[in-house]
């Protein structure tokens, strides 16, 4: 099933570019890039990106990290890309990725929550959200 799905690196490896290309090279072998932009968020933006963990314990210092810097945003189209990616990156938190993933993008660059490198969306329906939301469309 050929579907869609955005890919995030975050602020803590997007304005590094040896870290970007690395990051990348891991990525599967069958996607198209659709589209790629460097975005800094808004704190608004980011509320609406993130709606379900605002107000949570731990969003107000993930809001900060994600405010810290610039991400880059990626539109990737292929054959399963919403499993494959997920598959690629690992659990949300690099210390579980390093035992159950080790070999993901979240167990090599991912530092800690909310330092872990990567978002990529969980779900066609998410990604057609933050496409939408994050106005990144093919190109």
């Amino acid at each position: 099933m050929n579907q869609k799905t955005v890919v995030m690196l975050k602020p803590d490896v997007a304005n590094r570019w040896s870290l970007v290309t690395q990051i990348l090279n891991m990525f599967p072998r069958s996607p198209r890039i659709c589209a790629m932009r460097l975005h800094r968020f808004t704190k608004e933006e980011l509320r609406a990106f993130y709606a379900e963990h605002v107000g949570r314990q731990y969003y107000e210092a993930h809001e900060r990290f994600m405010l810290s810097g610039p991400v880059l945003l990626i539109l990737l189209e292929g054959y399963y890309i919403v499993r494959e990616m997920r598959d690629a990156i690992g659990p949300t938190d690099p210390e579980r990725a390093i035992t159950e993933a080790p070999g993901s993008i979240r167990a090599k660059f991912g530092k800690s929550l909310p330092m872990n490198a990567i978002h990529a969306s969980d779900s066609t329906e998410s990604a057609e959200r933050e496409a939408a939301l994050l106005r990144l469309s093919e190109v």
